[in-house]
């Protein structure tokens, strides 16, 4: 069994199974309410509002059969009684299967009269899981009640002192919560009207729910009170409106028949057998291609970017999770209404379900192709935008697709069963290659992925020898240095001594193309790497990384390699291309400051995302964007962390000082890492570009800089000045350490990027083609021994001039 793999108790299955993807409905309704109204208040009310108007038809049903299912044990029970009453012991039992046989009745058909209870618990849990840990709710004022986040104690009595002499007695103060007893007495008036000429034992049961309800939200966040309350008042309306229906039919004569026809359990008059089959093909063709294939063919690409190294899990397990969810919705909730439908409502859900497959299929394999790379995060690297000719193609073929998948539906129905076979077990197979690869890819390097170096003594800083430092900042656009020194001015004293080169380009603009140069030198760039065409390329990007620190270990000098980029072309650094270097001190910075909380965090909100990237991929793409949500996939809360990645990578450069270990003597050291802040694009709280989980920025954002020369860029996607600026302050705060240890003068140090960003905020460096050199403009800053102050150079440079 794969450690880490699957989940450590059953019941984490079970809530993924059937819990979660109710609790996901509820989250995507809220969030969607959220952002129409602004209000939590008003989007809990909404919640419960959409929820029960989609589940009205399915509680109608569920309520039709058990008023049936009452009704036969009533017929029956006079039969029941007067065989246990004559009867006793086996031939009880007998007796009592005889005549059920002869009913042709089972005694688990008993549970149908408690469905309408059964189906609400479920909803229950997934509310009250939600509602309890919305941070959104947090402090929030909605009527009468002050925090949503928490009971909401409208009656405050204080507490009272009376001075009897010689003593003060206390009479202790009360808090009353309103809220759940308002909701107790809707609900119990709701029961009188529903359980009307009902058996003394349900009316007792139902009552019974209600205060063991008022008993478990007592003392719960008045958010999750206001939604069961207004699932009780909809409640309430329903049972006066079929009661009221009941009336109207009895006095027309038509109460019983119309019943009973609602309520046949008799089988569809169109060759029932095969609609059940197919929809339920449907139902599997579907969770195979959400919660297996499409997550899947992400991890496959790049297991290793899906593995938080400090706490080793093997990504395979957000398959199972997005497995799980698939399954819980498609196959136990979706079988669930379509259990509870009428015959002719199946046969248009089995119609429904087959052109689904054939518009989820076709948006799948021809336009899930977007050309954009995906981070773990299941963010892509830039915005998603569809042209309108993009989204009418997309219709146009869709169109073209159900039309011919309607066509067989009514046409050719022999075929549905054939085609339902072909894509599932074509779906399997690429599934099964895409987790057998990603579990042999992810056995190969299972050494880089669990050790990541001894990484705990960090790196030496010499007083008295030579410290010569390299740090790549992945992305940094060098552009944006004279716009950050305009604006936090104290920047140009922590970087003393610094020469900056505006007038510097890359080799290319990802970090394929660009770092190899940075790190080896002329001879690694694209052009003469391309002559070494009879080698992989992966051979010579670590022969690049390895060129500076094997040149500096040979010649004494004491060396530290973190996180050399695309070592052997693995998301995670494969720190083995240094194993014939025994002096050289590799080792991986990634996720080395994440903290428990954080990593199950990060886990948990990878498993809700891969599963709507799933939805996202197969729906239309006039919905992709909507559901995209700029990465955040309808998340109704607020993020812990505005970026996974970002947090990682920042908390790096925020503890560089732990990880500088100071000594006395004249030891030569050198130190070159690679960090990514400057990579995540990062919404950042203003003024300090501080990562918080709670940014609000409306008042001090400006979509601007400008710099001290009058120059301006616009921003459209601002957060990648804020990730830069994060990267630059962070890294500037370590620049004081060293100055206050002593360390700094004698201390070599280039900040340098592998490639920049093509933002087009700046029109300077806009082509007439409309090309942004701006993707190829990297950061270069040069501090050599003892200088001092901070200066600018126009000499041209390329990042391939670190070396």
């Amino acid at each position: 069994m794969t450690p880490g793999l699957y989940y450590d108790d059953m019941l984490h299955g079970l809530y993924y199974l059937i819990i979660y993807p109710i609790e996901l409905l509820l989250e995507v309704v809220f969030s969607i309410m959220y952002k129409i109204w602004g209000t939590p208040g008003i989007a809990i009310i909404g919640v419960s509002l959409v929820v029960n108007l989609l589940m009205l038809p399915l509680y109608n049903r569920a309520d039709l059969i058990s008023e049936k299912e009452r009704s036969r044990q009533k017929e029956m029970k006079p039969w029941i009684d007067h065989i246990k009453r004559v009867f006793k012991g086996d031939e009880r039992f007998m007796m009592l299967n005889a005549y059920y046989r002869k009913q042709e009745y089972h005694p688990l058909y008993a549970l149908r009269s408690s469905l309408p209870l059964l189906l609400q618990i479920p909803f229950f849990i997934a509310a009250y899981h939600f509602l309890s840990h919305l941070s959104r709710l947090d402090g929030r004022i909605f009527l009468c009640i002050k925090d949503l986040g928490r009971p909401d104690a409208i009656i405050n009595i204080p507490a009272i002192g009376i001075d009897i002499y010689p003593e003060m007695i206390m009479i202790p103060g009360l808090i009353i919560n309103i809220l759940p007893i308002l909701m107790t007495l809707i609900n119990i008036i709701s029961v009188i009207i529903y359980t009307k000429g009902s058996p003394l034992k349900e009316k007792i049961q139902l009552y019974v729910m209600a205060f063991l309800f008022l008993i478990l939200l007592y003392d719960s966040p008045s958010g999750l009170v206001v939604y069961w309350t207004m699932n009780n008042i909809f409640s309430l309306l329903k049972n006066i409106a079929i009661k009221i229906r009941k009336r109207t039919a009895v006095k027309g004569g038509l109460g019983p028949e119309i019943n009973e026809r609602e309520v046949s359990m008799g089988a569809p008059s169109v060759d029932p057998k095969r609609i059940h089959i197919l929809t339920f093909s449907g139902a599997v063709l579907m969770t195979i291609l959400i919660g297996v294939v499409i997550p899947s063919s992400v991890i496959v690409s790049s297991p290793s970017e899906f593995v938080i190294t400090c706490a080793y899990r093997n990504p395979l397990q957000y398959i199972v999770s997005t497995s799980l969810i698939s399954a819980g919705l498609f196959l136990i909730w979706f079988p669930v209404f379509y259990y509870l439908a009428s015959d002719k409502t199946r046969r248009g859900i089995c119609g429904l379900v087959w052109i689904s497959s054939g518009i989820f299929l076709t948006d799948f394999l021809v336009f899930g192709n977007i050309d954009k790379y995906v981070t773990s995060e299941l963010k892509y690297d830039s915005e998603l935008f569809f042209s309108h000719s993009a989204i009418l193609i997309n219709i146009a073929v869709l169109a073209v697709i159900a039309g011919i998948f309607i066509y067989i539906w009514r046409v050719k129905p022999g075929w549905m069963k054939m085609i339902y076979i072909s894509l599932i077990l074509g779906l399997a197979g690429l599934a099964g290659f895409n987790v057998v690869s990603t579990e042999k890819s992810i056995l190969q390097n299972i050494h880089s992925l669990k050790n990541t170096g001894s990484d705990g003594e960090g790196f030496t800083i010499s007083r008295q020898g030579k410290n010569v430092i390299v740090i790549m900042l992945d992305q940094e656009i060098g552009t944006y240095i004279p716009f950050m020194l305009a604006e936090r001015p104290e920047l140009k004293e922590k970087y003393a001594g610094f020469t900056y080169y505006p007038n510097v380009v890359s080799h290319g603009g990802k970090t394929l193309t660009g770092s190899p140069g940075l790190f080896g030198g002329y001879e690694y760039t694209p052009e003469m790497m391309d002559k070494r065409d009879e080698e992989k390329l992966v051979d010579k990007q670590d022969e690049a990384l390895k060129v500076m620190p094997v040149i500096f270990s040979e010649n004494g000098y004491q060396t530290t390699v973190y996180d050399p980029p695309l070592a052997g072309y693995e998301w995670v650094s494969d720190l083995s291309i240094y194993d014939d270097y025994p002096d050289i001190h590799a080792a991986s910075l990634k996720n080395k400051f994440l903290d428990p909380a954080t990593t199950a965090f990060i886990e948990k909100y990878r498993r809700r995302s891969f599963f709507m990237y799933g939805v996202h991929k197969v729906v239309p793409t006039l919905l992709q964007s909507f559901i995209y949500d700029n990465g955040e996939y309808l998340y109704p809360d607020i993020l812990t962390y505005p970026s996974m990645s970002f947090f990682d990578s920042i908390s790096v450069l925020e503890n560089l000082d732990k990880l500088t270990r100071i000594e006395d003597g004249s030891q030569n050291t050198f130190m070159i890492m690679d960090n990514e802040s400057a990579h995540w694009p990062t919404e950042l709280q203003l003024p300090d570009y501080s990562f918080s989980g709670n940014v609000n920025n409306r008042n001090v954002e400006y979509k601007e800089r400008c710099d001290l020369e009058g120059n301006i860029i616009e921003f459209d996607g601002y957060m990648h000045y804020h990730s830069n600026m994060a990267a630059i302050i962070q890294l500037g705060e370590w620049l004081d350490y060293l100055k206050m240890n002593g360390v700094y003068d004698n201390t070599r140090i280039i900040v340098v990027s592998d490639h920049g960003y093509a933002t087009g905020g700046d029109e300077r460096l806009i082509l007439e083609d409309g090309t942004d050199i701006q993707l190829v403009i990297p950061l270069l800053m040069y501090k050599d021994f003892y200088a001092e102050e901070y200066n600018e150079s126009d000499e041209f440079m390329t990042n391939a001039d670190t070396p």
